[in-house]
């Protein structure tokens, strides 16, 4: 796999703006929130544990279900939330319990793994070592239990999934959806606090490693696996009231299923080891995705076609999400249905592709004629399955079936169960312990939205890029053309150069040196390249790994619409009617709205600074060398505690910035964990730093 030199990553990062990638949070529940009802928590010993926040169903969105419900009745649909789940389709529960089309593992398998000490695998004790998180105590998690939120006992966002694999069929599998990730928590005053779409410190590598290994020991022992088959089906009659959901019976079968889910595991495991390790909270999942996409879908040479991941970057909390002109760190794509469905691809997802490559002698001369040239490019540029009135013909008979494994139905219940999502508030955190100072609050948020900072040659605020979270402040709002319909307004995302902001570049650099190999590419896919080119002409002769994602995920999209009989006008509303990313540009980082932004610690992209206040430290003053993992929240820094004792048996993760090792780069410093940049108000005076922290706080 070919590398391009930093000198050129500018260019490169423009040239990949193509319209293949398309366009890409009332009244509160009675619930038992109040901190005078709380008892020890299970997975937290000596805790006491509560929701942040209330996550309300207002009126319409409930309406707006009971239709949607009754529709999926007549359709004969699946239900939002998965069975084993709680069925009512309240937002948190629909968020928590929703599969997307993850298969992980076997979950009667999964269930009963058992660690060197007989302590099963699944066990809160275990799982929560890797930074997952468990329900508080209002609606704790109970091991072998399904419970409102979560399935037997495993943490939030662990659900169940019908395996489509076709060498699993058959198979019930253990998947994540969003909030495995998504999911944050804090410890205060010996109060752990949950916060629904928050930063975790969850370290997926470490939590793939140590399943692989445990694993692997029983692959190494045909009498120890046989025993885990065994258990398994006695699990599975717990599990499943119907006799058709278990097939463990057939002791075959549930070896020649462990073995196959064995296997992909490890090579999964051996391509994806970081090359940086991101610690708790990090992940670089734009690599890992890149990397299944062309070893285990696209079936490419490993060697020639995966990479290490080397650069990690923050989980990124998910309030207002829906409301965003766009979500990732690189504003990459806009539309939330081919987003999320890349998501899936790179967590145990599947796509099924069959190539077509005999056909595209044809496609060529088809394409000397305009109207056949028109239907294909309005292929590239719909919302939604490729304008119904071209019937997609030219597409449907020349380029490769890719189907995906992903349900997209499921994965915009879960998206829109986000629009329901509050971010969480200071005052509810803190109450009376630690109060806002009002009135420096007050003249922070004087200097926030006071133009004083240079920015592109003129002054800016803070809120000047930092739009406030107000769908009724239009100047919070990105332009009408952001919607499909013309009608829906989204918070404007500032797109900041690197070599403005200043932060670590690694990010934008490994995305867009990544190649594959274009002789081992199915010949339709590059063929279908070259025309995207002819739309938007990209000057490097190379085809990226990114614009080949975009390619399989719209194929994708399209035969998964088409194949379910969505509408345009569905798909708009699918999308949440995000128009196709005309300004497409993953060269910049991107300045969303700051709500909640005191619970989003450590800061900058790739989590390098562990603070607020640490943040506004002159260049060179922030911490070089900080811990990470012990979820202690300090409120006066407003960010985690660096030091003490570590709430995972892994112990405290260093995180380091400093100089003095070598990397894969050999520049001296640890790829990735820059934590220069962003130097806005880290000039202004002391007291005006923390009568802006204090006015943060307050978002």
């Amino acid at each position: 796999m070919k590398r391009r030199s930093p000198s050129r990553f500018h260019a490169l990062l423009f040239s990949t703006a193509s319209v293949i990638f398309t366009a890409s949070s009332c009244k509160p529940t009675q619930v038992a929130e109040d901190s005078a009802t709380l008892t020890a928590t299970s997975s937290r010993p000596g805790l006491k544990s509560r929701w942040l926040m209330p996550w309300p169903d207002s009126p319409a969105w409930k309406a707006k279900w009971s239709a949607r419900l009754e529709s999926m009745k007549q359709n004969n649909q699946v239900p939002p939330v998965d069975s084993m789940g709680n069925p009512n389709i309240e937002a948190r529960s629909m968020w928590y319990n929703t599969a997307q089309g993850s298969f992980m593992f076997p979950l009667p398998l999964f269930l009963e793994l058992e660690l060197e000490n007989g302590k099963k695998f699944a066990s809160q004790k275990n799982m929560s070592q890797f930074g997952f998180v468990f329900p508080p105590d209002s609606d704790a998690a109970i091991e072998g239990k399904n419970t409102k939120y979560s399935l037997q006992g495993l943490p939030l966002g662990f659900v169940k999934e019908k395996d489509k694999r076709p060498e699993m069929l058959g198979s019930t599998a253990v998947g994540v959806t969003c909030a495995a990730c998504h999911t944050g928590e804090i410890v205060s005053k010996n109060v752990r606090f949950v916060i629904d779409g928050g930063q975790p410190l969850v370290d997926f590598p470490k939590f793939q490693s140590a399943l692989f290994s445990v694993v692997s020991k029983y692959k190494q022992d045909p009498n120890k696996l046989a025993t885990l088959c065994d258990n398994a089906q006695k699990r599975e009659s717990s599990l499943f009231r119907s006799e058709t959901d278990r097939i463990y019976s057939d002791k075959s079968k549930c070896i020649s299923h462990f073995n196959y889910a064995a296997t992909y595991l490890q090579n999964r495991e051996k391509r994806n080891k970081p090359a940086t390790d991101g610690g708790p909270g990090r992940l670089d999942a734009v690599a890992q995705l890149l990397n299944e996409l062309a070893a285990t879908h696209l079936k490419l040479d490993e060697g020639r076609n995966t990479v290490r991941p080397a650069a990690p970057i923050s989980f990124p909390h998910l309030w207002n999400a829906p409301h965003l002109e766009c979500v990732q760190t690189n504003c990459l794509a806009r539309n939330p249905l081919t987003r999320n469905m890349g998501e899936v691809t790179g967590v145990f997802g599947y796509l099924s592709i069959e190539g077509r490559d005999e056909s595209t002698i044809n496609v060529k001369s088809k394409l000397s004629d305009p109207q056949s040239k028109n239907h294909f490019e309005n292929f590239l540029n719909s919302v939604g399955h490729g304008m119904a009135n071209t019937k997609s013909e030219l597409i449907d008979a020349n380029f490769p079936k890719i189907k995906t494994g992903s349900d997209l139905f499921k994965i915009f219940w879960l998206e829109d169960a986000l629009t329901e999502l509050p971010s969480p508030n200071w005052s509810e955190a803190f109450k009376a312990e630690h109060p806002i100072d009002q009135n420096l609050a007050a003249r922070g948020k004087e200097i926030y939205f006071k133009e004083q900072f240079s920015f592109n040659n003129r002054l800016v605020s803070c809120g000047g890029c930092h739009v406030i979270a107000d769908l009724n402040n239009p100047a919070s709002l990105a332009s009408e053309d952001t919607s499909s319909d013309g009608k829906k307004r989204f918070f404007k995302s500032t797109r900041v150069a690197p070599e403005i902001v200043g932060t670590d570049m690694a990010f934008l650099m490994e995305a867009a040196s990544r190649t594959y190999a274009q002789k081992e590419l199915p010949l339709s896919l590059k063929l279908f390249y070259d025309i995207a080119l002819k739309i938007v002409p990209n000057p490097l002769a190379d085809k990226t790994s990114l614009v080949i994602f975009g390619i399989t995920n719209k194929l994708a999209l399209d035969a998964w619409l088409k194949a379910n009989n969505v509408s345009e006008k569905d798909a708009q509303e699918m999308t949440h009617f995000h128009s196709n990313s005309k300004d497409f540009a993953a060269a910049f980082y991107k300045a969303r709205p700051l709500d909640g932004i005191a619970f989003t610690a450590p800061y900058l992209h790739n989590g390098s600074v562990p603070s607020l206040y640490d943040l506004f430290m002159v260049d060179g003053a922030r911490p070089n060398k900080f811990q990470l993992g012990t979820l202690e929240f300090d409120e006066k820094k407003v960010g985690f505690k660096t030091q003490g004792v570590g709430f995972f048996d892994y112990g405290t993760f260093e995180f380091d910035t400093s100089k003095g090792k070598a990397d894969l780069r050999g520049n001296g410093q640890i790829y990735g964990n820059k934590n220069s940049g962003h130097a806005w108000g880290t000039a202004l005076e002391r007291q005006d730093k923390i009568a802006l922290i204090e006015y943060l706080k307050s978002l």
